[in-house]
């Protein structure tokens, strides 16, 4: 199978250093489990876009922790025999400090394992694991979501999608998926569209 996984707040938890870099910056007292929608703007009024986001500098990339159990789950991964691709819209100006962090944590994989877009509905695969709901919505590929804060209120059921609070549960939605195959190979939400007024409904 060919597996994507998410850079931010999946394989490396973007929100905790995050929240704290801004608070240590601008002296605003928010909690990561404050942040509860993707829009992390409305959470600290009156900070600017660009205040928040000037935190995420090289020194903040460098310093980024890896998931717990990151490595256990890349190298289980690959020693059963999947592919793992990296998939992640990072800005063009941060993609050489976190690829080269990727590196140090996670010596298994190489730049080549890395796809940036901010369509990643574009980009073929098997399962999909991402902590944006939006990602995870009309791609070609089962969408297991990452638990955090702010995607706690998506609705994973009515759009198929299963949900995991580390990367080794992931690795068992897998693995379930290798022992009960889905009758579809594609995971794409149904469209429905008028053709010589009638409905037909692609998947």
């Amino acid at each position: 199978m060919v597996i994507l996984c998410d850079f931010d707040d999946v394989l490396f938890p973007l929100i905790p250093p995050w929240v704290k870099a801004v608070n240590d910056t601008f002296n605003t007292n928010m909690l990561p489990e404050q942040i509860t929608a993707w829009d992390i703007e409305q959470f600290f009024p009156p900070l600017t876009r660009t205040e928040i986001f000037s935190v995420l500098t090289k020194d903040f990339w460098r310093t980024l922790e890896p998931a717990k159990d990151g490595v256990e789950f890349i190298e289980k991964v690959l020693r059963d025999g999947h592919i793992l691709k990296v998939v992640t819209a990072t800005h063009y100006k941060d993609a050489e400090i976190k690829i080269e962090r990727m590196l140090e944590c996670y010596p298994l994989l190489s730049w080549k394992d890395v796809i940036i877009t901010h369509n990643k509905q574009m980009i073929q695969g098997d399962v999909l694991i991402d902590d944006g709901p939006h990602n995870l919505i009309g791609g070609n590929y089962k969408g297991i979501l990452f638990n955090s804060f702010h995607n706690r209120r998506f609705d994973t059921k009515t759009h198929g999608i299963s949900r995991c609070n580390t990367l080794m549960e992931a690795c068992k939605i897998i693995n379930n998926i290798l022992v009960f195959p889905p009758a579809i190979t594609n995971w794409g939400t149904i469209v429905s569209f008028q053709h010589d007024s009638e409905i037909i409904q692609a998947i």
